[in-house]
C-alpha cells in the first residue's frame, strides 16, 4: 500500500520532469532532420528499446497494452512545431536525443498509468468496480480526472522550463518558448497518461475475473 500513496507518486512523477525538459531542450537544438523517421525500419532503431525497456512500469507488467506507438506519433507531431524545419546532418546525434526523450516520457506515462491508477482505485474500490463492470468511460474519466492538479503540473512545467533557459550562456543554444513543452505535457503526458490509467482499469479488471 506505500507504493500505492497518491502523494508519493506525485513526488515521483515530478521528479521526472526535470529530465523530460532537459531532454527536449537537448532535441530542438538540431533541426527536424525528418531523414531520421522516413522508414520504419529508421525509426525503429529508436524505438525498439523503448517498447522493452520498462517493463516494470508497463500497466501490470504483463505486456498487453502498450501506448509506444502512440507516444512516437505524437512525440514526431510535437518535433513539428519545436524544431527547426530541415535538415543539419546530424542523424547519429539526433536520434540519440530522440531515444532519451522517448524513454523519459515513456517512463512518466507507463509509471503515471500504472500507480496513479491503482492507487485512485483503491481510494474507490466500490466506485471504480462498478464503473468498470458497467464499461462506463466516462465516469471513469470523470473519476480520474483533477483539472486544478493538471493545470499546477502545466504551470510548473513551463516555469521550469523558463528557469532552466535562463541559465543558458552560449549564444549558439537555441532556446524555446516553454509553453511547447507546457502544451506537450497538456496534450501529450497528461491525457496519454489518463489513456494508460483507463487501459489498465479494464486490464485489471479482466485480471482479476480470469
Amino acid at each position: 500500500m506505500e507504493n500505492f500513496k497518491l502523494a508519493k507518486i506525485a513526488d515521483r512523477l515530478q521528479s521526472m520532469e526535470e529530465t523530460i525538459i532537459w531532454r527536449i531542450l537537448d532535441r530542438i537544438q538540431y533541426k527536424r532532420n525528418s531523414a531520421i523517421y522516413s522508414t520504419d525500419d529508421i525509426f525503429a532503431k529508436i524505438l525498439s528499446p523503448i517498447n522493452n525497456a520498462h517493463k516494470e512500469f508497463a500497466l501490470n507488467a504483463d505486456g498487453r497494452v502498450n501506448l509506444s506507438g502512440e507516444i512516437k506519433e505524437k512525440y514526431q507531431s510535437f518535433l513539428d512545431i519545436s524544431c527547426e524545419a530541415g535538415d543539419d546532418n546530424e542523424y547519429i546525434s539526433a536520434a540519440e536525443s530522440d531515444f532519451n526523450v522517448l524513454r523519459a516520457v515513456t517512463k512518466r506515462i507507463y509509471y503515471g498509468a500504472f500507480y496513479v491508477a491503482e492507487s485512485k482505485f483503491l481510494s474507490s474500490p466500490k466506485k471504480y468496480a462498478e464503473a468498470i463492470k458497467l464499461c462506463d468511460t466516462a465516469a471513469i474519466i470523470s473519476m480520474l480526472t483533477r483539472r486544478d492538479v493538471e493545470k499546477k503540473i502545466i504551470s510548473r512545467v513551463q516555469e521550469k522550463c523558463k528557469k532552466i533557459q535562463a541559465v543558458y550562456t552560449s549564444k549558439l543554444r537555441r532556446k524555446i518558448d516553454p509553453r511547447l513543452i507546457g502544451d506537450f505535457y497538456k496534450n501529450t503526458i497528461i491525457p496519454m497518461t489518463k489513456d494508460g490509467e483507463l487501459l489498465y482499469l479494464f486490464r485489471r479488471d479482466e485480471n482479476e475475473t480470469d
